[in-house]
Parts: C-alpha cells; structure tokens; sequence
C-alpha cells in the first residue's frame, strides 16, 4: 500500500511539472514521499521514484506522439 503511495506521489509531481529525469524526481520527491510513507524502507521507495519515472517516460513519449500525429489525422480527414 505505501509503495503505492509513494509511486503515486512521484507519478503526480512528475505529471505536472513535466519532470522524467529520475535524479530531478528524486531532489523534488524524496523528503515528502518519506514523511508521506514512514513505513517504506529507503530502498523501496527509491524502488517506487524508479518505476514512476519509467512511467513518465513512457507517458510523456505516448502523448508527444499522439499529439504531432494529431494534425495528419485532422488533415486525412
């Protein structure tokens, strides 16, 4: 559940300031995912930063491709 938490926490921070670089995402997130979560050992929620920048990557990647492929498509029609 706290894993979740912190992932999530990370996830948010990352979404709305446009953040995918895991050391940055590490500074920003840390301290506040640690007092958010004081029942997750270190390593796990370095665990939790590492899978949510892995999904911000990906995120960040789909949507910049949907959106330049959204003008061909606008123009096919």
């Amino acid at each position: 559940m706290q894993f979740t938490v912190a992932y999530n926490q990370v996830c948010v921070y990352g979404w709305q300031h446009r953040e995918k670089n895991g050391v940055r995402l590490h500074h920003a997130t840390y301290y506040e995912t640690k007092s958010l979560c004081p029942g997750l050992a270190s390593d796990l929620l370095i665990q939790a930063r590492v899978k949510a920048t892995e999904t911000l990557r990906s995120a960040f990647t789909w949507k910049a491709r949907k959106e330049a492929s959204y003008p061909k498509k606008v123009a096919k029609a």
